[in-house]
């Protein structure tokens, strides 16, 4: 914390008053006091990881060959530092040295450069930087990653025989040589991590979605419509709370995916008199685009976008799919 030696503990800035004399020192002490107290607010109040809804929230893709892509995103380390990537990097894995299989982490981390050099002409003695200019670097390492420097954006799993590192076909079971981001971690925030037009968005949908679900359910009588109806309720909560972000809304939005293709299958298995009906196709479709949007690695904030459109479409697509069905009260026979 920014206090001289013997001081009181605690953070201590300066107080200025007229005819105060101040001196370098002073103002070295004025700039650590004010990072100080950033970086404990976000140690704190933050914690360490991405920080979601930011650009592409630094997310790691495999280009097919021995290389990765990150996106530009910010994090916050252990030691509160931020760490902003402005543009897309790309970097190369090199195997020689590694004793294979074996796994690789990218991580990010903190960097300062000195900038503005100055020196005057009068004085030779007097010189220096003016300025700071902060920074973030990737790379990829063996070594797993100390959180008090450095944050984790992928990790990979590298057999012997790798020649291509691609995206994971299953995010929740990797396979080797495919990108591994389960243990990213994720920055905290307070209040709604989206804008006010897409928490209206995202209100309506959520509405319309309870309404379609539970006509499904109860008109349909199909018992995983009761499922996915309780994953909407259980959405609709979050949302009230303000405590929708791009990152959780997408892991909500696989969530009730899944669940709708579980209707999709009883559909299939149970009640194929619904594959009859003019809407199922394109109910089908909207199901599939979801799916689609769900695994692509673009930045989050334009796949939730169309995920709330796509389940608008799909809410409008089940009332026109069961409005004629006789509705019953109760549990479906």
């Amino acid at each position: 914390m920014s206090e001289p030696a013997g001081g009181p503990p605690g953070f201590k800035r300066l107080n200025f008053f007229k005819g105060l004399v101040t001196y370098y020192t002073d103002w070295i002490d004025n700039e650590t006091y004010r990072l100080d107290k950033h970086r404990w607010h976000n140690m704190r109040c933050h914690g360490p990881g991405v920080v979601g809804g930011y650009a592409g929230e630094m997310v790691v893709s495999g280009r097919g060959d021995l290389s990765i892509e990150v996106q530009p995103g910010c994090a916050i380390d252990g030691s509160g530092n931020e760490l902003v990537l402005l543009d897309t990097v790309i970097k190369q894995v090199r195997t020689e040295g590694l004793k294979l299989p074996q796994t690789i982490y990218v991580v990010a981390r903190y960097a300062e450069e000195l900038t503005d050099f100055i020196s005057y002409k009068q004085n030779l003695a007097v010189r220096g930087h003016r300025r700071v200019l902060e920074g973030c670097e990737i790379d990829v390492t063996p070594l797993l990653p100390n959180i008090t420097k450095e944050v984790e954006l992928a990790r990979v799993l590298l057999d012997k025989d790798v020649k291509a590192l691609t995206d994971a076909a299953d995010p929740q079971a990797p396979k080797p040589n495919e990108m591994d981001l389960r243990f990213v971690l994720r920055a905290g925030h307070a209040g709604p991590g989206i804008d006010a037009s897409m928490q209206l968005a995202m209100t309506s949908m959520l509405a319309n979605a309870r309404q379609a679900l539970s006509l499904m359910y109860r008109a349909g009588r199909l018992r995983t419509a009761q499922d996915a109806l309780h994953q909407v309720i259980a959405m609709s909560f979050v949302h009230a709370a303000e405590l929708t972000d791009t990152r959780s809304a997408l892991d909500m939005f696989a969530q009730l995916l899944e669940l709708q293709v579980a209707v999709y299958v009883e559909i299939l298995t149970d009640q194929p008199r619904y594959k009859t009906v003019p809407q199922h196709p394109e109910w089908v479709s909207q199901l599939r685009l979801m799916q689609k949007t769900l695994n692509e690695r673009s930045p989050a904030l334009p796949r939730l976008t169309l995920l709330i459109n796509t389940q608008h479409r799909i809410n409008d697509i089940v009332r026109a799919m069961f409005a004629a069905a006789p509705t019953t009260v109760g549990k479906p026979a």
